[in-house]
């Protein structure tokens, strides 16, 4: 046991706070959940800079942008495009069509990112978007919460990858790239690169 987040939860289990069930369930989202949507956005993050070289260049040469650039980089092309079900508790209308009590909806979150009723120019990458009220994230009580720790994870990520590998750049030809083909997720199988030795 240790001042960490899995110390806590086993602790809350033992103390019957939770279930063993809620403990294993919380385990494994913390570990799908942690894992795997920050290293597809890793990916599709790096994609987007080497197909705008101008904006690499330019995070490059300002690496305090680097926080604006990955809240930007989750919008642009984030790594859940879709929530999962919401169920309605109660009968709502929704975009004029009354959506009875039990059954669900799956927001698109690609969409709400690129809304032009949201967003200025919603089809750009602007790394210096402000605001950027984003749902990459989700919202209200849906609200991801290793949103914290993911931001800071893509933040070091680029940014070891931006300043250690000069001249990075595909080894591929863009459309020969595969992506994930998954439901909610979206990623790239895998990145090839290159890039200038340091001399």
């Amino acid at each position: 046991p240790g001042d960490d987040l899995l110390s806590s939860l086993a602790g809350a289990a033992d103390a019957g706070e939770i279930s063993e069930a809620e403990l294993t369930s919380s385990i494994f989202q913390l570990l799908v959940a942690g894992q795997e949507p920050v290293g597809n956005q890793i990916t599709t993050a790096v994609y987007a800079l080497l197909t705008h070289p101008a904006d690499l260049d330019r995070l490059r040469e300002d690496p305090g942008l680097m926080p604006r650039a990955v809240e930007e980089l989750l919008r642009f092309d984030g790594s859940f495009e879709l929530t999962t079900w919401r169920f309605f508790a109660a009968p709502e209308p929704l975009q004029g069509v009354g959506v009875p009590a039990g059954d669900s909806v799956i927001v698109s979150l690609a969409a709400a990112n690129r809304d032009p009723a949201q967003f200025s120019g919603p089809d750009e990458l602007d790394l210096a978007r402000s605001p950027n009220p984003h749902l990459s994230f989700g919202h209200g009580i849906h609200f991801c919460a290793g949103a914290a720790l993911a931001r800071i994870e893509l933040q070091v990520a680029l940014e070891a990858i931006i300043t250690r590998l000069p001249g990075l750049r595909l080894a591929v030809p863009a459309d020969e790239l595969r992506w994930i083909q998954a439901v909610l997720g979206r990623g790239i199988e895998s990145l090839p690169v290159t890039f200038s030795p340091v001399s």
